[in-house]
């Protein structure tokens, strides 16, 4: 029973460090797309003004 329960926990543990990694990776991603999010919209300004010369 106990090596079943820190079997568990083993798993709890390693699962709540994936959990936080993920985590980190989303808030990355997130931080990447708005700076894509950016550089688009400075293009489509960019191109709008050479449209209109």
């Amino acid at each position: 029973m106990w090596k079943h329960l820190f079997e568990l926990l083993h798993s709890a543990l390693f699962l709540a460090r994936d959990v936080a990694q993920l985590r980190g990776e989303v808030a990355r991603l997130r931080e990447e797309m708005g700076e894509v999010q950016r550089a688009l919209n400075q293009l489509a300004h960019g191109f709008g003004a050479c449209l209109s010369c």
